[in-house]
């Protein structure tokens, strides 16, 4: 575990762990903040969910895709991603 304190004054956590239950060989993260939180899965590349605090709170799923700015500095494996086409 690690903590930090950010430019703007915020802290950070980070924990990194090894031993989990369930899905075996799991590459992921989740941000969470003060009005809501990102979590990304390296088995689901092209899915961005994200959590909404406030008087509706909820995840939605984000579909990333070649629109998406950096979307392809981003994609580790376009090979993968399902927006890519093959021909």
């Amino acid at each position: 575990m690690s903590l930090a304190r950010l430019a703007g004054g915020g802290r950070a956590i980070f924990e990194v762990s090894r031993t989990m239950v369930g899905s075996h060989c799991q590459m992921a993260f989740e941000v969470h903040g003060t009005d809501g939180a990102l979590a990304w899965d390296f088995q689901r590349q092209n899915e961005l969910r994200r959590f909404r605090g406030g008087a509706d709170p909820g995840w939605t799923t984000v579909h990333a895709g070649p629109g998406h700015g950096e979307f392809g500095r981003f994609q580790p494996d376009a090979a993968r991603s399902r927006w890519v086409t093959t021909t």
